[in-house]
C-alpha cells in the first residue's frame, strides 16, 4: 500500500527473490520463511524528480497451532487438573489464566480453583523468526463439592426436662443451622437443641449454607414429637436359683401397659407378663419399656440379676468302717451316697474336713481335702482317738451341706 505525492506509478521490486516475490501493483508473494525485502522507487519525469527509493522489509512466517485440553469440570475438594497441550511448530507454550478470580495457572499448565465458576486460560505460543504467534484458550468449569445432613427422623423432648440434642451433622463436618418452623411447640438452639414448650409436634429445620469448598447442602425437616415424660418402677430381683422362674412386678406412671424383653436370651427369657424363665448361670438383664401415644414420651428401665446354679443337697448313706491296722493304729473308710440334686446342681466333688480329739478332749486343727469319689480313707491315726469328720458335695453352685459324723479308732 504505497502512494507517492506526485501521483506517479510507483516500482516495486524484491530484493530477495528466494523469500518472496512481488508484482507491478505491489502485492507480495510469500515463497519462504525470511525476512522479505521489497524496494519501492519512482523515477521521477518532466515535472517530478525521481523519490526516495524506500526499502521495506516483510516478515514471512509459517502459520503454527496450538491445541489445549483439561479436565472439563473441577470440583474444589480436588481442585487442580493439568492442561494437556501442544504447537505444530514444537515451541514451548505459555499459559495465562484470564480468570484469575476463579483460578491460576503455572508455567507447566497445572490449574489451581480459587473459587467456583467458569476458568478461562489462554494458552499461547509467541513465534519465532519461523512461525507466526498462535494461541488457544482452554475452558474449566469449577465446582463445589455437594454435601449432605444426616439427621433422625424423629426426636422426643419430654416437658419440663432439660432440652435434648437432635443428633445432626453434616457429611464434611461443617456446623449447622437449626430453626424451629413451629415455636409454638418447641425452641431449637444453635448448637441443635430442642426445648419443649407445650404437647405437640414441632418441626425443626436442619441447613447448611456451604462455604468457599462446599455447596449448600439440602433442607432437612425433622418432627419433634413433645410429650409429657412417664416413668416405670418394678421390682428387683436379687436373684435366680438355675431352673427357677420368678414374676416382675412393675408399673408405668402413666398406667400404660409394658413390654418385656430379656436382652441375654441364652441365660434368661420372658413372656408378656413379666414371668422371667432362667436358662443357664450368668446375669440376666430384663429391658421393660413403654412405648408412648400422642401424650407420653416413651420410657424404658433395665434390671439385671444373677442367675446361680443350685448347691448340692446333703450327701446320703454315709457308711464309716474302722480298720485295724496294729495293737496301736487304725485309720477309717467312708463311703456315701450321691445327693439327689437337681439336675443343674449335679456334685462335682466332696469336700472332706476332718480333725481328732483325744480322751482328755484336746482337739486338733481341723484339716481339709478335696476328693472326686464317693470314697475317702482317713491317715493312720492313733487308736483310741476320736475322729470328726464332715462331707460335703460340691458343685456349680458351691458347698452343699454338711454332714457330720463322729467315731472311735
Amino acid at each position: 500500500n504505497a502512494s507517492t505525492t506526485s501521483g506517479l506509478l510507483i516500482n516495486f521490486a524484491s530484493l530477495t527473490p528466494l523469500i518472496c516475490s512481488v508484482s507491478p501493483s505491489g502485492l507480495v508473494s510469500a515463497l519462504s520463511a525470511g525476512d522479505c525485502r521489497l524496494e519501492i522507487s519512482q523515477s521521477g519525469d518532466d515535472t517530478y524528480a525521481p523519490a526516495t527509493t524506500i526499502v521495506m522489509t516483510v516478515r514471512i512466517r509459517a502459520t503454527q497451532s496450538v491445541t489445549a485440553s483439561a479436565a472439563s469440570t473441577v470440583v474444589m475438594t480436588s481442585p487442580q487438573t493439568q492442561i494437556t497441550a501442544s504447537a505444530t511448530s514444537g515451541l514451548g507454550l505459555t499459559y495465562t489464566s484470564t480468570t484469575p478470580s476463579i483460578c491460576a495457572v503455572s508455567g507447566t499448565g497445572l490449574i489451581t480453583a480459587l473459587a467456583a465458576g467458569e476458568c478461562v486460560v489462554r494458552v499461547s505460543q509467541a513465534g519465532s523468526t519461523t512461525y507466526a504467534a498462535a494461541s488457544t484458550t482452554v475452558t474449566v468449569q469449577v465446582v463445589r463439592a455437594a454435601q449432605s445432613i444426616s439427621a433422625p427422623g424423629s426426636v422426643t423432648a419430654v416437658i419440663g426436662n432439660a432440652a435434648v440434642s437432635i443428633g445432626a451433622s453434616s457429611s464434611v463436618g461443617l456446623a449447622l443451622t437449626y430453626t424451629s418452623l413451629t415455636p409454638q411447640f418447641c425452641l431449637s438452639s444453635a448448637g441443635g437443641f430442642v426445648s419443649a414448650v407445650a404437647l405437640g409436634d414441632c418441626q425443626v429445620q436442619i441447613s447448611q449454607s456451604g462455604n468457599i469448598i462446599y455447596a449448600p447442602a439440602d433442607n432437612v425437616i425433622i418432627l419433634v414429637a413433645i410429650r409429657n415424660g412417664q416413668t416405670i418402677t418394678a421390682s428387683q430381683l436379687n436373684g435366680l436359683i438355675l431352673g427357677t422362674s420368678a414374676t416382675i412386678s412393675a408399673n408405668s406412671s402413666s398406667g400404660l401397659g409394658l413390654t418385656f424383653t430379656s436382652t441375654t436370651p441364652l441365660i434368661c427369657g420372658v413372656d408378656s407378663s413379666g414371668r422371667v424363665v432362667t436358662l443357664m448361670t450368668g446375669t440376666c438383664q430384663i429391658r421393660l419399656s413403654q412405648a408412648g401415644d400422642s401424650v407420653w414420651a416413651a420410657s424404658e428401665k433395665l434390671i439385671s440379676f444373677a442367675v446361680v446354679a443350685p448347691r448340692p443337697t446333703v450327701v446320703t448313706k454315709v457308711v464309716a468302717v474302722t480298720q485295724i491296722v496294729s495293737a496301736t493304729t487304725a485309720k477309717a473308710k467312708y463311703t456315701w451316697a450321691r445327693p439327689v440334686n437337681h439336675v443343674y446342681s449335679l456334685p462335682t466333688s466332696y469336700v472332706i474336713k476332718w480333725r481328732t480329739i483325744t480322751s482328755g478332749g484336746v482337739a486338733s486343727a481341723w484339716r481339709q481335702i478335696t476328693v472326686t469319689r464317693q470314697l475317702w480313707y482317713s491317715p493312720m491315726l492313733k487308736r483310741g482317738l476320736t475322729l470328726v469328720v464332715q462331707i460335703a458335695a460340691n458343685g456349680p453352685g458351691g458347698v452343699g451341706p454338711v454332714i457330720k459324723t463322729t467315731r472311735k479308732l
